[in-house]
């Protein structure tokens, strides 16, 4: 059968008539057709025999744009449905956080330097901050080395001015701040409850909790302006159980967990974001430090369900993607990377 176009006008609409067979050497006179018509397009597909998927993605298109498909059969329906579904899913494919602009407190070691890394791997520009100058600007350089825009800014998280500074250096060089990980944290001085003072309690809690409220604030500050952001604070599997030794340690990651919960709720449906990642016993110089002692560590990590420790690169995989646009209808959460820890 061949192809026919058949044009009917009348004072409020022209009626193209598809009859036959059409293919996607037809579609040119079609959009021709269509394009001289200045009135309302009505397609009238009562005869019309699809044997193109060309020509089912044309009409699909002229759907979107307005065109009434008159008469249209159940099958090319159908045809048109399952063409526009690939579509949307091609357009929500998970998609890297790309020119995004990220920053990375305690970002010189463990899981904050493998998260600025990562970060810079998939396109993001990167500002790296913590306390020594020289490490610092030797991971800013590296950064740049694999390709990102990179800047490191001293800061010591648990100065107000000194976060302050940090943010605004962000927005005054790259112009905006997509991605805040909060990383920067201490471990404090283990023991027991009995052996803990005043001191050792503001050392751990100004660099942890302190630290992370000071970074959301001054975060907050131009995320809200923006009408967008995504902010990561990174605990650990501690924020959500007990440790007999590590008290006031476990009490900082508890507390993060409750800012980052209410800072989410506070900032809900501003297009800001705000998640927490807690990580487990994962192979950083803190868990050195914390452990002592090889015995020590060994002890740990039979403890946990996956018998191993965590990789660094293995909690900045799941940084970045809470940061993405992939996890968007995610905010408030707290997302173990914890091998275990507290499903045990």
């Amino acid at each position: 059968m061949t192809f026919k176009i058949e044009k009917h006008r009348d004072r409020h609409s022209t009626t193209i008539r598809l009859i036959g067979r059409m293919r996607a050497d037809h579609l040119s006179e079609l959009e021709k057709q269509i394009s001289e018509s200045e009135s309302k397009i009505v397609l009238d597909l009562e005869e019309l025999n699809l044997v193109d998927v060309e020509a089912v993605r044309f009409l699909g298109m002229c759907e979107t744009q307005g065109v009434t498909l008159l008469n249209c059969p159940p099958y090319i329906r159908d045809w048109i449905g399952k063409e526009r579904n690939k579509r949307n899913r091609r357009k929500t494919m998970p998609t890297k956080p790309e020119r995004k602009v990220a920053l990375v407190t305690g970002a010189l070691t463990g899981i904050g330097r493998a998260a600025a890394i990562a970060f810079a791997q998939e396109g993001a520009k990167v500002v790296v901050s913590g306390r020594r100058e020289k490490q610092g600007q030797e991971l800013a350089a590296e950064l740049q080395v694999l390709g990102a825009e990179a800047i490191f800014v001293r800061t010591d998280v648990r100065n107000d001015d000194d976060v302050r500074k940090l943010v605004d250096q962000t927005v005054n060089r790259f112009g905006r701040l997509d991605i805040a990980v909060n990383n920067a944290g201490t471990e404090g001085t283990p023991g027991p409850v009995t052996e803990q003072t005043a001191e050792s309690y503001a050392a751990t809690f100004d660099t942890n909790v302190l630290g992370t409220l000071l970074s959301m604030k001054h975060e907050l500050r131009v995320m809200l302006p923006q009408g967008s952001g995504s902010i990561v604070n990174v605990s650990s599997a501690y924020g959500s159980i007990g440790a007999a030794g590590a008290s006031v340690y476990v009490a900082s990651k508890h507390a993060i967990e409750g800012l980052t919960k209410s800072a989410a709720l506070e900032v809900a449906g501003t297009g800001v974001r705000v998640n927490v990642v807690a990580p487990g016993t994962t192979d950083t110089g803190m868990l050195t430090r914390f452990t002592s002692t090889d015995k020590n560590k060994v002890a740990l990590v039979s403890t946990v369900p996956l018998k191993r420790l965590a990789t660094p690169e293995e909690i900045a995989h799941v940084i970045t993607f809470v940061a993405s646009a992939n996890a968007s209808y995610m905010t408030g959460a707290s997302i173990p990377v914890d091998g275990g820890m507290i499903a045990d």
